[in-house]
């Protein structure tokens, strides 16, 4: 089974970052997925 995380807001602007870390908590420097493409619109 293969997670499918996803972020909503209420917010019309801003910038949204997700991490994803298998066994521990991810941060900006220690994650082993992360979103590539800058300011989605409705979709991660």
């Amino acid at each position: 089974m293969t997670p499918k995380p996803s972020l909503d807001s209420a917010a019309s602007d801003g910038a949204s970052e997700l991490y994803v870390r298998y066994g521990d908590i991810p941060t900006g420097y220690a994650f082993d997925a992360a979103y590539s493409k800058p300011h989605p619109t409705k979709r991660c």
